[in-house]
């Protein structure tokens, strides 16, 4: 039998110790548990799903106000469509409206039930309502009518509720209103500068792939992705898009993630000026990591199909409507990145 030269072998003696200790370091990484809600980033806690319902005023349309709910289902939290997958809280502080056939509804490590409405309940009224047809499957429990203790350790609190009654920290981030930011996006993104644009250009910003890992800014114009075919499932296609206007994604067989500090889009712009502040259409598109999108005065509107995985949390006033079939829908699925990686020198770590 022949034996290797010696002249081979020591090379390879040193080649593993390192790469022994790489694998060590990559297994870490992978393990660790993502930080802890605290005030150095935006954290919408374990929800898929939160429909405050308590807009600034400005609107008496009980879509995005409905303090003291009535007799009708307004749908501030609105889910649709069928044989879809959904893995995360939902909460809707007024109605809650879950129509389709064949959805699943998982149970994850989120306290059960993990969907929960009926906070603005009124004394004297019917309360807040609830739609959840039988042929869907709740894992973790029907919806709970809860009474909102405040206590963010309970279910009745709602779970996870945090400062000016948005989940997580979300709050922190916002004006002493908890509904508006100003013109510095690092209000947003504690040490970040906007790449794109400012908070107070104007003019339609469309999106392109010279954009990869970009932080994208506008004023109280639209932000728009139309092109289509950006990322790739082990590539996604990195965007955070920070505006006082509309934020539109659109075209088709997109792979996105967040550029910045989990947010994929985040707009303060009233229900008066668009209801819907929010929207993501068009045909495969994927968000592959856990993904912020919060719209703290107004609703959003998400679809998906063809077996989508949309790994996003959804944080508004409402309406918050999200439809599709065979698609995957919550920050809690699986496949879904629990840690955005940060882009340094060109390279993503």
């Amino acid at each position: 039998m022949k034996h290797l030269k010696t002249g081979s072998v020591r090379p390879l003696r040193r080649l593993l110790p390192l790469q022994v200790a790489g694998m060590v370091v990559l297994v870490l990484w992978v393990l660790t548990p993502p930080p802890a809600i605290g005030n150095t980033s935006p954290n919408a806690g374990d929800y898929f799903m939160f429909a405050r319902a308590a807009g600034d005023g400005g609107s008496d349309d009980p879509k995005v106000y409905e303090p003291v709910c009535d007799d009708a289902n307004d749908k501030q939290a609105d889910i649709s469509g069928s044989n879809s997958i959904f893995a995360g809280r939902i909460h809707s502080n007024a109605d809650l409206a879950i129509s389709g056939s064949d959805n699943q509804f998982r149970n994850t490590a989120s306290p059960s039930p993990e969907l929960t409405y009926g906070v603005n309940d009124g004394v004297s009224t019917s309360g807040c309502q609830l739609q959840a047809e039988n042929s869907n499957t709740y894992s973790s429990g029907l919806p709970l009518n809860i009474s909102g203790s405040g206590n963010a350790a309970s279910i009745q609190g709602p779970y996870q509720i945090g400062a000016k009654g948005w989940p997580g920290n979300l709050g922190d981030f916002l004006d002493a209103n908890g509904m508006t930011f100003g013109n510095n996006v690092a209000q947003v993104l504690p040490g970040r500068s906007c790449d794109v644009g400012s908070l107070t250009r104007s003019g339609t910003l469309e999106i392109t792939a010279a954009d990869h890992g970009k932080v994208v800014c506008n004023g109280g114009d639209p932000i728009k992705i139309s092109v289509s075919g950006l990322g790739t499932p082990n590539m996604p296609f990195r965007i955070t898009m920070i505006s006082h206007g509309l934020i539109e994604i659109s075209g088709s067989n997109h792979y996105l993630a967040p550029a910045a500090a989990g947010v994929l889009a985040w707009t303060d712009q009233r229900f008066d000026d668009e209801a819907t502040s929010i929207k993501i259409a068009g045909s495969n598109v994927n968000i592959v990591s856990r993904a912020i999108l919060f719209t703290p005065r107004s609703g959003q509107d998400v679809s998906g199909s063809n077996s989508a995985r949309l790994c996003i949390q959804m944080v508004g006033q409402g309406a918050l409507k999200v439809a599709g079939s065979n698609a995957t829908f919550g920050p809690l699925a699986s496949g879904c990145s629990g840690r955005p990686r940060v882009y340094l020198s060109g390279i993503f770590r």
